[in-house]
């Protein structure tokens, strides 16, 4: 896949984001547990040197974080909700035992919020927080070689974007097919 064929990966976030936004308001929230293992195996392509996995597995519902990587040192928090407080929850409820340096809060959105005011009076510390969305995801992305992009897509294709069997969708030209005998 050449680098210029990324259209497919933006477009793909494009429709997520919006999905999201659809199922934020009405409150289903249960497309974030989906997207932690979509967003499990396309850090795992960003970023080579490690591997993130879904520590739901190990702890149902682990408390404030959702991936974590085996250098214990990047931990991820999947979700659509982007207010200030959702991001205080989850310095408090972190855990010091999980011993990460860094947590990421991955947001399902196309842009974070702007935040006026940092959390280090809250986290005093104790990890670095960082706040990631789609644009964030897509730029770094957009960094991995061609072979990385290629397995991208491929997740991208079965996780995110909507099935559609082309195979078996016919297009119906019976309403056309006269139009050559019109009277002019």
């Amino acid at each position: 896949m050449a680098r210029s064929n990324t259209d497919e990966i933006m477009n793909a976030f494009a429709f997520l984001a919006n999905k999201i936004s659809l199922c934020s308001s009405v409150n289903l929230r249960n497309i974030n547990i989906q997207l932690e293992n979509t967003f499990r195996d396309i850090l795992n392509q960003i970023y080579t040197d490690r591997e993130f996995k879904n520590l739901n597995k190990d702890e149902t519902n682990y408390t404030a974080i959702d991936l974590g990587d085996n250098k214990s040192d990047l931990a991820v928090q999947v979700t659509s909700t982007t207010e200030r407080s959702k991001v205080e929850e989850t310095i408090t409820k972190y855990k010091d035992e999980y011993k990460f340096n860094s947590v990421i809060v991955l947001y399902g959105v196309v842009k974070k919020p702007n935040r006026t005011k940092d959390f280090s009076e809250l986290l005093q510390g104790r990890f670095l927080l960082e706040e990631w969305d789609l644009s964030d995801l897509n730029t770094k992305i957009h960094d991995c070689k061609s072979n990385e992009l290629e397995e991208i897509q491929r997740i991208i294709r079965t996780d995110i974007l909507p099935k559609i069997d082309f195979e078996r969708l016919q297009l119906d030209s019976s309403a056309s097919d006269g139009w050559d005998n019109l009277e002019a």
